[in-house]
Parts: C-alpha cells; sequence; structure tokens
C-alpha cells in the first residue's frame, strides 16, 4: 500500500463558470413598492449592456434599426431622429415611449423621445415615470406614448424578441473572452508537473512548488504538481490541447443561433457564409424577402401603435422599400 504522506500535491488556478448570467428569470412583472411602479420582467441596464458584448447581436439590432427607419415619411410631430430612437428601443427592449409635448392651446407640437430604459409604469394604464439617478419624475396622465412589442409574459411591458438566445450571446462572449485570456496569459500552465526519486531535496520541491504556484495567470486554467518519493524522474502531462480546442465551433454555433433569434439573413449582416449558413444567392431577393418576413411587420407594428395617440392629420407612414437591384430593373 502507498504511502500518502510521501506525496507532495499543490493545485493551481481556480474554477470559472462557463457562463455567469445576472438576467435570470424574466418572466414576472412586479410592483415596486418603494418606487411606486411596475419593475420590467427584464433588467433593462443588462440588456442595454448586453448591446455591446457581442457583435452579430449588436450589428443585428442597429440593422433593424436601419431598414425599418428607411422608408419613414418624417412629419410636423415625429421626425426622423426621433423616430430612429424609437425603433431602435423598440427592437432592443421591446418598449419605447415618447412625450406629447402640446402648446398652450392644447395641440399637439411634438413626440420627443423618451429613454426606454428609465421609463416606468405605474397602477393606471397612463402613467408613467421616468427613474433617474436621485429622481423620479412623473408624467400626467396621456403624457407618454408607449410602444409595446407583445409579450405573453406580461400585459404591462413589451419583451424583445431576442431573449430566446440570450445563452448563445452570453456563451460566444465568454468564448471570446477565454480566447483573450489565455492569449494574454503567457505564463499558463495547463499540464501536470509530476517528479518523483529521491534526487530532489525538499528544498528544491519547496523552490519548485513556488515558481510553479507564481506563474499563474488570470485562473482560467488549471494545473497540478505532483511529487512522490520513490524511483523515477521528472514528467510533463499536458491537460489539453488548446489549439485544437472547440472555440470556432461554439462561436460559430452561438453565432447562428444570434442571428436566427434577429431573423436578419447572415448575407445583410456581412457574414461569410461557412457550411452551417446558406449560400449567398441572390442578394436583392434576400432583402426583399427579408424586408417582407421581418421589417415590414415591424413598421406595421409601429404605426398602428404610435398612430392610435394621433389625429388622422399627424399619421406616420412609410414608403414601399424597394432593393436597389429592383428598383433599377424596373426603371
Amino acid at each position: 500500500m502507498t504511502d500518502m504522506s510521501k506525496f507532495t500535491m499543490i493545485e493551481i488556478g481556480s474554477l470559472e463558470p462557463a457562463l455567469d448570467t445576472p438576467y435570470g428569470d424574466y418572466l414576472t412583472t412586479w410592483w415596486d413598492q418603494t418606487g411606486n411602479h411596475y419593475q420590467p420582467p427584464v433588467n433593462l441596464d443588462h440588456l442595454t449592456r448586453l448591446l455591446r458584448v457581442n457583435a452579430h447581436h449588436e450589428s443585428a439590432v442597429y440593422c433593424k434599426r436601419n431598414t425599418v427607419v428607411q422608408g419613414f415619411k418624417p412629419n410636423a410631430v415625429l421626425n426622423r431622429a426621433t423616430m430612429k430612437a424609437v425603433a431602435l428601443d423598440y427592437i432592443l427592449y421591446g418598449n419605447a415611449y415618447m412625450r406629447v409635448v402640446n402648446n398652450r392651446r392644447g395641440n399637439l407640437v411634438r413626440l420627443d423621445h423618451l429613454h426606454a430604459r428609465t421609463i416606468r409604469r405605474g397602477r393606471e394604464e397612463d402613467a408613467y415615470s421616468q427613474v433617474l439617478a436621485g429622481k423620479t419624475i412623473d408624467f400626467a396622465p396621456g403624457d407618454v406614448v408607449h410602444v409595446k412589442m407583445y409579450a405573453p409574459e406580461s400585459s404591462i411591458y413589451g419583451l424583445p424578441e431576442y431573449l430566446g438566445a440570450l445563452n448563445s450571446l452570453l456563451l460566444n462572449e465568454q468564448a471570446t473572452l477565454f480566447r483573450r485570456k489565455y492569449y494574454v496569459n503567457g505564463a499558463h500552465m495547463g499540464f501536470v508537473l509530476f517528479t518523483s526519486g529521491q534526487d530532489l531535496s525538499e528544498e528544491d520541491i519547496v523552490h519548485l512548488k513556488d515558481k510553479i504556484a507564481g506563474s499563474k495567470g488570470v485562473g482560467n486554467f488549471r494545473s497540478l504538481y505532483l511529487h512522490f518519493d520513490g524511483e523515477g524522474d521528472v514528467k510533463l502531462i499536458p491537460v489539453g490541447d488548446f489549439a485544437k480546442d472547440d472555440f470556432e465551433r461554439i462561436k460559430g454555433i452561438s453565432r447562428d443561433d444570434i442571428i436566427s433569434a434577429h431573423r436578419v439573413p447572415p448575407q445583410i449582416l456581412a457574414i461569410v457564409t461557412d457550411n452551417r449558413l446558406p449560400a449567398t444567392g441572390d442578394l436583392d431577393k434576400v432583402a426583399a424577402l427579408y424586408h417582407a418576413n421581418v421589417v415590414h411587420p415591424l413598421q406595421l407594428d409601429l404605426m398602428d401603435e404610435i398612430n392610435e395617440h394621433l389625429d388622422s392629420g399627424h399619421h406616420i407612414a412609410f414608403d414601399p422599400y424597394r432593393p436597389p437591384g429592383l428598383a433599377d430593373a424596373q426603371e
């Protein structure tokens, strides 16, 4: 039986969760008694930060915003800049808000954008407030136009359409961060260092342990040092071959989930196709299909929701979208 007292063993590196998400359960809208308003079913600050963590997600959001606004007809009460902000909030948060600005006679002058991240609904259907750092601004009934993307989980707020891809989006980010740390951590030690024999003194063993422990990097890699007082030598046993990891596969699969959730064709996002994505094909037909199935329905939703609060003289509208290739062929 082996005398375990002859073993010397240390572990290098600590475990890090592959997915540590604060988004939690996004199915509940609850009443905040302190703020006297309903809290959204998903943390809007998290959705804001999420926009910047993945190139495909950010590109898809802004692509949809640009194509939705492309055919917008500005009028006296709603300009193009405001519509761009409203469309972005609607796609990113599932909610968009505008403040009704009237003149002294009570006639509508314009609609001003209110950042969806800061707006909360009160008890009454037309009660809204803006929650800012250190203060809350309450709006009079009828002063806020709320455009929400219908979601069965909540009758108070809307939800964006891409929530089903949250895990893939975060996995894509974590894969990138893991690989970045691998390159930054030039002193990582992804192996088991095994020594045995009587040639190493206690002082040598302690010195070797200290050197290895001091060489660990940012904590993404786990290494192990073993020493056994018996016959043998020094062995270096690799734990994994990081040159052959699944980085590209994880990035590719999670990317496909993200663009599928947004329903934006990869050709429009300028993604180089691979075996998992369809061939480029006729871009004019791809753009026409994308507009018919994704962009135009969003435009109709925005028109219906906004025009419900406006008189017929101020109704918004969108021009029919024609891809440049099709337009040239018809002229």
